[in-house]
């Protein structure tokens, strides 16, 4: 799944929260399989994901700024941590949502990338999930529940088969919360 354009009012300016990840369908169907480091890049079409992202700030767990290596170019980087003395060049450091959600007054709209932490404390924010579906059998390290359809709806699907550049076939869903 991908997770959703939330509205919400942070000091009287309203952010559209947007979730991004990667899911992949998981051996008993009802549990889908978040891949947070292990996914094959072509799972995932960066095109896609920078198109998503792009001009837009960016939030992040510690672990998931920690496997990309480098801060995003074109994109404000807000990682999230519970280390008080992390610190890297080119990304700002939060320790919470609300000040991840601080960093970011101004834009409008924020995507929140990973990880599965994240994305749980996010999802109640949000108004609009933007998920990849993968279609293939490839081991997971984080469990994740459908979204529960009485409380979103897929407005929009697109289908692209395995190809000689993509291993697996995939689906991008947009998702709206009801």
């Amino acid at each position: 799944m991908q997770f959703t354009l939330t509205t919400w009012n942070i000091n009287s300016v309203r952010l559209r929260i947007n979730l991004v990840a990667k899911f992949i369908k998981a051996v008993r169907p009802e549990v889908l399989c978040l891949q947070e480091t292990k996914c094959p890049d072509d799972a995932f079409p960066l095109k896609r994901f920078k198109r998503l992202t792009m001009g837009k700030p960016i939030i992040m767990g510690r672990k998931t700024f920690e496997s990309i290596g480098k801060p995003l170019p074109g994109r404000l980087n807000v990682v999230v941590t519970r280390d008080t003395n992390y610190r890297r060049d080119g990304v700002t450091v939060v320790h919470d949502v609300d000040a991840a959600l601080g960093a970011a007054v101004g834009a409008g709209e924020v995507m929140v990338i990973g990880g599965a932490d994240l994305f749980r404390l996010f999802l109640p924010r949000s108004m609009r999930v933007h998920l990849t579906r993968v279609h293939g059998n490839i081991e997971g390290d984080i469990r994740w529940l459908p979204l529960d359809e009485s409380r979103w709806h897929r407005t929009a699907a697109e289908n692209f088969p395995a190809d000689e550049r993509h291993a697996y076939g995939m689906t991008f869903e947009l998702w709206e919360k009801r």
